[in-house]
């Protein structure tokens, strides 16, 4: 069973790409202020994984040979707005973990 990010490492690989989404493009900003209270935010960036955290038909870049833990490490991570997160997620033939790791690292 593969397992996804802790909320930590969300939040660390927010902070490390800026809270900007990684796709060379779009430049979103996937947070901001929100009006429940002071201490509140909205956010519309996730933390993606650049080999899937899980098997079978849907998904896309596996890697049978990396651990649980390498799976959710955060160098497994790139962040991503909502709307690249899911593009990213449909062809693995086109973002290619060789792709996704460039767009982190100038990202980031």
């Amino acid at each position: 069973m593969r397992s996804g990010f802790s909320s930590k490492d969300k939040i660390k690989l927010a902070q490390r790409s800026g809270y900007i989404c990684s796709y060379p493009s779009c430049a979103m900003l996937t947070i901001a202020p929100s009006e429940e209270g002071s201490g509140k935010t909205s956010s519309v960036g996730m933390a993606c994984h650049i080999y899937a955290a899980s098997e079978g038909l849907n998904a896309k870049r596996t890697n049978t040979e990396l651990t649980d833990e390498q799976v959710s490490d955060i160098s497994n991570g790139i962040w991503m707005c909502y709307s690249h997160g899911k593009l990213i997620d449909t062809d693995d033939l086109r973002f290619t973990p060789e792709i996704l790791n460039e767009w982190k690292r100038i990202n980031e």
